[in-house]
């Protein structure tokens, strides 16, 4: 993808996994809808204005004044916030890249039901989700159902099918004969002004999604790996076998699989409430595309195919403003991305220096529809 996931600490994050609503505590029942004759009146306590009050029995000594109770002290901060019995979760992402080129937005939109309460931090956000899920680029836009579970507070899953449509814009859709084609982004760019045979066009299709979650905090070091897998299948033209995709600058398959994984390393620092979150460390990000002899020219030695598996490892900033547990706007963030190309076919020197980075800024926010806050 774009950015492969938003850190940990964005959204479903180690540091608070998921913000969800702190459970709100209801008014003492007791005291509210207490029965007015639980105290007698002010007249049933009152001596008769003409009665002369008793003196006190010499053996009598005055009471002795109650010491005041000590403050009772405040119960600890829970690490992780109490999953809320339903919530309509959204979760919105804008980011803008380059090297590779790109400009996009997401949202998704589910609403989740708790699977069960305990107060484990490890166990205390768990639900079950159905959404959608969507995106939309100059070149392309894409929607379609979400399904999510959490068992655990360190464990999410999700599946999603999603529909695209490609607008024929910035020289995509590109497709190519073989999986051992030139797809380089001089290659693509040069393709704007071909004939037929070789332009880009406009088309449709369908990508289905499973990915997981894992994310884990100890003390100000968390981690986070995002892995999935997915399918995708397009209305391909002049008999080609795979296109490349800008999201996650593969050469896919047509009517075939490919893999993303990132995973993060950070170092996380609380400042006040008021003051935010920042947490700086690295991403590494691998894909990989899974070819079948189909997906390659008729007689072609698929054992001489190039390697298209790409590698990138860097540093990666994140600035959370303010945590608002759980409102219908939350944790607003701003992230920063700097990799560098360890291993991609035309991005280590082929076609693009090395030493060029993958750059990507975003701006990245979520919250429940239904919180009152």
């Amino acid at each position: 993808m774009l950015l492969g996931a938003a850190p940990a600490y964005a959204d479903d994050g180690a540091e608070e996994p998921d913000a969800a609503d702190d459970a709100g505590d209801a008014p003492d029942e007791r005291e509210r809808d207490a029965p007015d004759d639980a105290e007698p009146a002010l007249s049933e306590r009152e001596e008769p204005a003409s009665a002369a009050p008793e003196a006190p029995a010499a053996s009598e000594a005055p009471a002795a004044a109650e010491e005041p109770a000590a403050p009772a002290e405040p119960a600890p901060a829970r690490a992780v916030r109490p999953q809320p019995e339903a919530e309509l979760r959204y979760t919105s992402l804008s980011a803008a890249r380059v090297n590779p080129l790109g400009l996009v937005s997401f949202l998704d939109l589910s609403a989740r039901l708790r699977l069960y309460v305990h107060d484990s931090d490890i166990l205390t956000q768990n639900f079950v989700g159905f959404g959608m899920t969507g995106g939309a680029s100059p070149a392309w836009g894409r929607v379609g159902p979400l399904v999510e579970i959490q068992p655990l507070t360190i464990l999410r899953l999700y599946a999603s099918y999603e529909l695209f449509g490609y607008f024929n814009t910035f020289n995509l859709f590109a497709s190519f004969p073989s999986a051992s084609a030139d797809h380089s982004d001089t290659t693509i760019r040069d393709r704007g002004g071909a004939d037929p045979p070789l332009a880009s066009y406009p088309t449709l299709g369908g990508q289905f999604t499973a990915g997981a979650n894992v994310q884990m905090r100890l003390g100000p070091v968390a981690a986070r790996n995002h892995l999935r897998f997915s399918y995708a299948s397009f209305d391909i033209q002049r008999g080609d076998r795979v296109f490349y995709d800008q999201l996650t600058d593969l050469l896919q398959p047509n009517d075939g699989w490919f893999v993303v994984n990132d995973l993060d390393v950070l170092l996380l620092a609380d400042f006040a409430p008021e003051a935010g979150t920042l947490a700086i460390g690295a991403r590494w990000t691998y894909a990989h595309s899974f070819y079948e002899a189909r997906h390659f020219a008729p007689g072609e030695d698929t054992s001489l195919a190039p390697d298209h598996d790409i590698h990138r490892l860097g540093l990666l900033a994140a600035y959370t403003f303010e945590d608002n547990q759980g409102a219908r706007f939350d944790r607003p963030t701003i992230l920063l991305i700097a990799q560098w190309h360890l291993l991609h076919r035309f991005r280590t020197g082929a076609d693009v220096h090395v030493a060029a980075p993958y750059l990507a800024v975003a701006f990245q926010f979520t919250g429940d529809l239904l919180s009152e806050r």
